[in-house]
C-alpha cells in the first residue's frame, strides 16, 4: 500500500482548493453573462416597444390632421 505523507496531503488539498476556485469562478462568469444577456434583451424589447408606440402615435396624429384638413 502507498502511504500518504504530509506533502502528498498538502498537494491534494491545494488541487482540491484550485478546482473549487475554478468552478466558482466559472459559475460566477456564467451568471454574469446570463444577467447581461437578459438585461440587453430587456433593453432591446423596451426600445422596440417605444419605437412602435411612437410610430403609432405619429400615424394617428397624421391621419387626424389629414381628416380635419380634408373635412374643413
Amino acid at each position: 500500500m502507498y502511504n500518504m505523507n504530509i506533502m502528498d496531503f498538502f498537494v491534494v488539498v491545494i488541487v482540491v482548493v484550485v478546482v473549487v476556485v475554478v468552478v466558482v469562478v466559472v459559475v460566477v462568469v456564467v451568471v454574469v453573462v446570463v444577467v447581461v444577456v437578459v438585461v440587453v434583451v430587456v433593453v432591446v424589447v423596451v426600445v422596440v416597444v417605444v419605437v412602435v408606440v411612437v410610430v403609432v402615435v405619429v400615424v394617428v396624429v397624421v391621419v387626424v390632421v389629414v381628416v380635419v384638413v380634408v373635412v374643413s
